[in-house]
């Protein structure tokens, strides 16, 4: 009997079991706002919770419906938000922000890894922003993803600041093994323990194989990145067997060593058509793009403009290069003690190390080994067709230490001479204004274009005063000046500046006011009725009563009346009102000043300012107050 009992337990249990299982599909849907996870039906999320459930559906794809806000109980205090994956179970789903944004991400995990709202994936994410909140966890730490070993990462954002405790830090993606990260941003700042190693405004790490490398593609990061610790970078900390194309930075960047406004540390990589213009300051390999650019690398049609500070191996591009260098530039100041170059501190032989048609013009400051190009230069090094500012730069050697071999120097004249750069392609790769900037990249264009400097620029004509007039006296406390516009032969805009006081030399001697805006003030004409006018109208009245048409006729003199009284001046008494007299109204420019003291003779003047530093001065006029 009790072998039947048990039975038929089991058969209910099992039972019940099935039950469920057919019925989970449903059940996931019901936790969501739709859809079924499918790729032609993805599960829709539409609040923080939704978006927490992804975790157990890792393999499936998702939508966002709405923006998440995620400072509610249970993802805004403690440890804050639990990342999705870990490191045995990552999301390898497909993830759609679908354009909206989650808001108020809050990570507090410092002994814990990888940190991010996703932990680890393989899978898709694309389409969504980050605003707002804070990330912190021990390593691998990204606000979006912490570690992302293959996946695919597109058109997303993050504006959080991050930190990690120990290393692998990065502003939207800790790291990035064999992965691809395109059209994306980071605007957060980032920051490390002491001593901790590759931190970078987007990425801490982007590495991979020979044959599938992590790549980063049109992608930029705005924020500061900050440490004591080495692999430090405005865009990546670390980049190892990975490619990086039309990227830059703009944050100030400051490490220990392996230092740069771009990329810390370059190997076995690609850098072309990016560049970085933050601040960069370190101690040794530190460089405006790259600190350390070492074996089999490639930095092609790239430049730094931030100024470089540093200690040894100091560039305005690289700090220390180990490799290649084609058609690249710098501008930035670079300071440093020992082996400091405007465009490479040191440059190390080995197998094949070469900087071809490249240029520094930034000045450059050290002790030992420095030069306009290159600080130190090993023997069996490449140099062709480079050049440095012989005048800006203080330098009247290329190299410090070293041949110097294949480096020219030239005036600040030469460098906007095309004919100067011997064997430059200056129709496919490179381009400048004539005798206006120094050299640009076409695909890589600087705005404005690399020593730039404006043509000659013609003043705005001198402001010609109409009020009061010159001489004029009894006037009140209060008057309102004014002039007719000047005009700007190259049609920049036009400001003015009103000096008016006691002294004879109005300009040098009184306060100015500036008329930001231009307040044009049309001439009030008074107008008299002339005998002509007068005539007209009577004459209309007579003829109006023999016509049946009087109405008509009457309405038409009293038009023509109205044409003859308005094209008729009262002859001015020297007022404000009709200071110009008879004829068509002008616009002038006006300014009123009250308070003036009574029975003072006062100075006045006006000078019309271009945009560009052009000024004209009017004649100094005087006035008495009654």
């Amino acid at each position: 009997m009790s072998t039947l009992k048990e039975k038929i337990f089991v058969m209910a249990i099992g039972a019940l079991i099935g039950l469920v299982l057919l019925l989970t599909p449903g059940l996931a849907v019901a936790q969501f706002a739709g859809g079924t996870g499918e790729q032609t039906n993805p599960y829709q999320i539409a609040t923080a919770d939704h978006l927490n459930l992804v975790r157990n559906y890792l393999d499936k794809y998702f939508i966002l419906v709405a923006d998440i806000d995620l400072n509610v109980a249970p993802y805004n205090t403690g440890d804050g938000w639990e990342p999705i994956g870990t490191g045995s179970n990552p999301f390898t789903g497909s993830f759609d922000g679908n354009g909206y944004t989650i808001r108020n991400l809050y990570i507090n995990r410092p002994s814990s890894y990888p940190a991010g709202l996703f932990g680890r994936i393989s899978g898709n994410i694309r389409r969504v922003g980050i605003e707002g909140g804070s990330v912190t966890g021990l390593y691998y730490v990204g606000a979006l993803v912490g570690y992302n070993a293959g996946g695919t990462i597109s058109d997303s954002y993050s504006t959080v600041s991050v930190y990690a405790q120990s290393e692998v830090v990065g502003g939207l993606v800790g790291y990035n093994y064999g992965g691809t990260i395109t059209n994306s941003y980071a605007s957060g700042n980032v920051t490390a323990a002491a001593s901790a190693y590759y931190i970078g405004g987007l990425l801490g790490v982007n590495t991979g194989t020979i044959t599938s490398k992590g790549t980063i593609t049109n992608c930029y990061s705005t924020g500061n990145v900050t440490s004591t610790g080495d692999y430090v970078g405005g865009l990546v900390g670390h980049n190892y067997r990975g490619d990086i194309t039309t990227s830059y930075a703009t944050g100030i960047v400051e490490g220990k060593q392996r230092v740069a406004g771009l990329v810390g540390s370059s190997w076995y990589g690609e850098i072309n058509r990016s560049y970085a213009t933050g601040q960069v300051t370190g101690e040794l390999r530190v460089g405006g793009l790259v600190g350390n650019h070492s074996t089999s690398g490639i930095i092609n049609k790239s430049y730094a403009l931030g100024n470089v500070n540093g200690v040894e191996r100091v560039g305005g591009l690289v700090g220390d290069n180990h490799s290649e260098i084609y058609d690249s530039y710098s501008t930035g100041d670079v300071t440093g003690n020992t082996n400091v170059g405007g465009l490479v501190g040191f440059l190390r032989g080995d197998v094949v190390e070469v900087i071809s048609r490249s240029y520094a013009t930034g000045v450059v400051e050290g002790s030992v080994h420095v030069g306009g190009l290159v600080g130190r230069r090993d023997d069996n090094t490449e140099i062709t067709s480079s050049y440095w500012n012989t005048e800006t730069s203080g330098q009247t050697i290329g190299v410090g230490n070293g041949s110097s071999t294949g480096c020219t120097g030239l005036t600040t004249q030469q460098m906007r001479d095309q004919t100067s750069f011997d064997g430059w392609d200056f129709a496919a790769v490179w381009n400048m204004e004539a005798s206006l900037s120094y050299p640009w990249l076409r695909d890589n264009e600087q705005i404005p274009h690399p020593g730039k400097i404006s043509p000659s620029n013609n003043l705005p004509t001198k402001p010609e005063l109409v009020y009061p007039a010159n001489g004029q006296q009894g006037l009140d406390s209060t008057v309102t000046f004014k002039w007719r516009p000047s005009t700007d032969p190259d049609g920049d805009p036009v400001t003015y500046d009103i000096y008016y006081c006691l002294d004879p030399d109005p300009i040098n001697n009184c306060s100015a006011k500036q008329v930001a805006s231009v307040n044009r003030a049309k001439d009030i004409y008074h107008a008299g009725i002339s005998f002509g006018g007068i005539g007209t109208i009577l004459a209309g009245i007579f003829m109006a009563r023999r016509e049946r048409r009087r109405l008509f006729l009457l309405l038409a003199a009293v038009i023509i009346s109205g044409i003859l009284i308005n094209s008729c001046g009262s002859g001015g008494d020297g007022t404000e009102e009709d200071v110009a007299g008879g004829g068509e109204a002008e616009n002038y420019i006006t300014y009123t000043a009250s308070g003036l003291e009574p029975g003072k003779t006062y100075y006045w003047a006006v000078v019309a300012k271009d945009d560009k530093g052009g000024e004209s001065a009017s004649d100094a006029w005087s006035f008495t107050t009654k």
